[in-house]
């Protein structure tokens, strides 16, 4: 048995449309959703006549589609360097060589001769025999020729009670050499004091020990000079006296020195007979 239905014109028209619509929201949803829609099938049957009559369309329900949410990826962490701070590379730093001075000459400065104060004359102890009264003696010409044997005494104890005083303090290595140039000007120191009666580190005329020291040719790095006059009985009290003055202790101690000339006079000093001695002290070049 054969079922014919057939519809009107303008529903078949209404149909189509909204079948079209109906494909159209189902492809949409189909294209943005992660589920896929169901697919609708339509079966046609053909008349007798040939004319093919479409059954019926079934409603379709809406799928219900679930809805996942889309969620971004993060986006890459990329390590831009910062601009505003470029990378400077370090650069060594080359280390100065130090400076070194050239080294300064020092010029040898010639030494100041110290001027001693005059020595008062102590109290008179075991006298040595005053040399006899002769020509040579007399005021201004004391000890001008050959020393007597007093004078050679006492300037013998000088030479030893000197050297037992730095051998005490210095030892016995800053010994003084006696020398026989720097003795002559120790004696003519003497006799010019006698001669022009005066007592000082410089004559009348301004000339010093260092004047006869050049005179005589003696090449030298230090000089120094101790002067004594008085009524001494030996050569230790002389001594002893410049021991107890500084600047005359100062010379008498110098590791400076390492010769020595020594001079003792006896005549008449203003009125008095009276020793005056001379110690020229030296470092010979």
């Amino acid at each position: 048995m054969v079922l014919t239905f057939k519809i009107p014109a303008n529903e078949k028209k209404l149909l189509m449309k909204k079948t079209i619509i109906l494909f159209a929201v189902c492809f949409s949803v189909l294209a943005t959703t992660v589920s896929a829609a169901s697919t609708i099938s339509m079966r046609t049957q053909m008349n007798v006549s040939g004319t093919s009559a479409p059954v019926a369309p079934v409603p379709v329900q809406k799928p219900t589609v679930p809805v996942v949410p889309v969620i971004p990826a993060p986006a890459p962490v990329v390590n831009v360097p910062d601009k505003a701070t470029p990378v400077v590379p370090s650069v060594p730093v080359a280390t100065p060589k130090p400076v070194v001075p050239a080294p300064v000459p020092v010029p040898v400065a010639k030494p100041v001769v110290p001027v001693p104060v005059p020595l008062p004359p102590p109290a008179p102890q075991n006298p040595v025999p005053a040399p006899a009264a002769s020509s040579t003696n007399s005021v201004g010409a004391a000890s001008a020729l050959a020393p007597t044997d007093a004078e050679l005494r006492m300037k013998n104890e000088i030479f030893v009670a000197t050297n037992n005083a730095r051998t005490a303090v210095l030892g016995s290595s800053r010994r003084l050499a006696s020398n026989a140039t720097l003795d002559k000007v120790a004696a003519e120191r003497a006799a010019d004091m006698f001669k022009y009666q005066y007592f000082s580190h410089s004559s009348p005329d301004g000339k010093t020990m260092v004047n006869l020291v050049n005179q005589y040719g003696y090449r030298w790095w230090a000089l120094g000079e101790n002067l004594a006059w008085g009524t001494y009985s030996t050569g230790a009290q002389i001594v002893n006296s410049w021991m107890n003055s500084p600047g005359h202790k100062a010379n008498i101690l110098s590791a400076s020195y390492a010769e020595i000339g020594i001079a003792a006079a006896y005549g008449n000093f203003k009125g008095r007979n009276v020793w005056i001695a001379v110690q020229v002290f030296a470092r010979p070049r």
